[in-house]
């Protein structure tokens, strides 16, 4: 009949088999599942209703989930954690009404998210770290009003944005570490009021949006290792501590400007609004700032 093993006291469940059996008789509320060799979790996983968190670990094989899994209605954390074989997640997926944090870490042939995800409302973090083969984001993300963190790590082929995301107004943390092909940021961050910390590091942004200026919460931005520092907005916060890590900058943007001295005026004339986001408009002796 059914193999599995032990269940342990966090809840782990070693899984070879459907696990119909094993759910009448054992409603638990956080489960672990390891499915060793099986390419979908069928339709007996909606019978999970008292589940409050959901992980699928090391499923080599898994390449889907049934939509049933949206009868969780308690669920609140759901994490794929090395399903390198998940190729998409449930159409329906914002149905899971109570779901708080939504996890993907290395799922490589996840190509998209469905769009009924910004109907999560109660979604508070979103992690996608090293999906290899997601492009890009719901172009309705702004939708998702309660988010607090969004953080997208070594996705290595999201090249841009949507321009929703200046929705988001609730967000107070935006990682975009090491995606590598991205090269620009939406030009209306202003919308993000509650933003603390923006991570752009190892990535391929050389300038930030004139909007940044606006954001007067923010405390902390990490930036890529050749960001050319004279070219941040002369009026950014004071308060703002740089961070490049390669080049051991941490220092507030108070501290820095001083140190770089005001921005020259280009050909003689009136600084432009983008002359401090565009390196082609700072005189070319300005050198990097080192130390810190």
């Amino acid at each position: 009949m059914i193999t599995c093993g032990e269940v342990d006291s966090k809840g782990h469940l070693e899984l070879r088999e459907d696990p119909e059996a094993w759910i009448k008789n054992n409603p638990p509320s956080r489960l672990a599942l390891r499915c060793y060799e099986k390419e979908e979790v069928g339709e007996s996983i909606g019978e999970l209703t008292q589940l409050i968190r959901l992980e699928f670990l090391y499923c080599d094989s898994l390449k889907c989930v049934s939509n049933t899994i949206t009868r969780l209605h308690k669920l609140e954390h759901l994490q794929f954690y090395k399903c390198y074989c998940l190729e998409e997640l449930p159409a329906n997926i914002g149905q899971l009404v109570s779901l708080t944090h939504l996890k993907l870490d290395y799922c490589e042939n996840i190509k998209f998210l469905p769009d009924s995800i910004v109907n999560l409302s109660n979604l508070t973090y979103l992690t996608l770290s090293s999906c290899d083969s997601l492009v890009e984001l719901p172009a309705n993300i702004g939708q998702l009003v309660s988010l607090t963190h969004l953080k997208l790590k070594y996705c290595k082929n999201i090249k841009s944005l949507p321009l929703s995301i200046a929705n988001l107004s609730n967000l107070t943390s935006l990682s975009l570490f090491s995606c590598e092909s991205l090269v620009e940021l939406p030009a209306n961050l202003d919308g993000l009021a509650h933003l603390c910390l923006l991570d752009i590091q190892s990535s391929k942004i050389k300038c930030l949006p004139w909007s940044i200026t606006k954001l007067r919460k923010l405390r902390h931005l990490m930036l890529p290792e050749h960001f050319r520092l004279e070219t941040l907005p002369y009026d950014l916060n004071h308060s703002v501590i740089i961070s490049v890590k390669d080049r051991h900058v941490r220092k507030s943007w108070e501290e820095l400007k001083t140190e770089i001295g005001e921005l020259p005026i280009p050909f003689g004339g009136e600084i432009r609004n983008d002359a401090a986001q565009n390196p082609y408009h700072i005189s070319s002796w300005l050198s990097p700032i080192e130390g810190g």
